[in-house]
């Protein structure tokens, strides 16, 4: 609804702030131009790309002083481009130099501006990368028959957060432990009215709660493909507003690999997902793991960095 409350204050915010400068960003571009004054014609920058006004600024200072230098962006992250709205590359953005000169994603899929499959029809250099946050994807074996836990994993948004704890007292656990992961950023004492005396809060690496997590239940959060490719079915909690709606899967495989529930409803996809046979969770988790990202071994590290 272009006449919508919502999209009229974000016009007049936009609008207020038009003639602000931010330093930070703008100590970017000096940086940059410092950085390319030092280096060689042939050089290579390497960054870690989010298409944000900060890069675009490092992006722009290089290019000002030596165009000759290449950047490569390493977009090395999972994400979904519907709520990430930075993440949406504009290829119309080449010309102003803010736009690295080759874009490695973790892997096949790309879902900014809704496309399933990396864009190849425009002027971006697009390819895979090593995707170096993941290696344990590549390591970790998959023992599907010990695990014996639901792992709840809470984003950095509040209201996300809340939804989430919400659903601790409809569950019904049938012999599983529930365990209970905050994000490292979020402060746990704001919550702990709100958390059960028998809910396990724990601060343990992801990779080695996936050793015991038969159900991963969470909401914006790009460890839910990682739970996946460990063959970890995953419920998402409903977004009422839409706000900050995401779709790591395109909607393929719903209600056998993962599912969207209202916390209502939650019991139903648990036991939907609970029943699905451990062949089915490993063919998938090779699947998802094959699409969404990419080995980081020596030969794709050289390779995708030109070392």
């Amino acid at each position: 609804n272009k006449n919508s409350y919502l999209l009229n204050m974000i016009k007049n915010e936009i609008l207020l702030n038009i003639d602000q400068v931010t330093f930070r960003n703008y100590s970017r571009y000096l940086q940059g131009k410092k950085i390319a004054k030092i280096k060689s014609k042939s050089s290579i920058v390497i960054s870690w790309f989010e298409n944000q006004a900060i890069g675009k600024n490092f992006y722009k200072g290089i290019k000002t002083s030596n165009k000759k230098i290449k950047i490569i962006g390493a977009k090395l992250y999972v994400y979904a481009g519907v709520s990430e709205l930075n993440t949406i590359i504009d290829e119309n953005e080449v010309k102003f130099n803010i736009i690295p000169d080759k874009i490695l994603f973790n892997g096949k899929i790309d879902f900014s501006n809704g496309k399933i499959d990396l864009p190849n029809e425009n002027t971006l250099n697009f390819t895979t990368g090593p995707s170096l946050r993941y290696k344990k994807l590549f390591t970790q074996n998959i023992d599907i028959e010990n695990r014996k836990s639901i792992l709840i994993l809470l984003t950095i948004y509040d209201h996300e957060i809340k939804k989430s704890l919400d659903i601790l007292k409809k569950i019904n656990i049938n012999n599983l432990n529930i365990m209970l992961k905050f994000h490292p950023s979020t402060n746990i004492r704001d919550y702990k009215k709100l958390i059960p005396n028998d809910i396990k809060i724990v601060n343990n690496d992801l990779y080695e709660l996936f050793d015991v997590t038969k159900i991963v239940i969470s909401s914006s959060t790009g460890a839910a493909v990682e739970s996946v490719c460990m063959g970890i079915p995953v419920i998402f909690m409903e977004d009422d507003d839409n706000v900050n709606k995401i779709n790591f899967f395109a909607n393929k495989d719903k209600g056998i690999i993962w599912d969207e529930t209202s916390p209502k409803n939650i019991n139903k996809s648990l036991d939907k997902l609970l029943n699905v046979e451990n062949a089915e969770l490993l063919k998938y988790a090779k699947n998802y793991r094959d699409q969404y990202f990419t080995e980081p071994s020596k030969e794709n590290i050289i390779s995708s960095f030109e070392l």
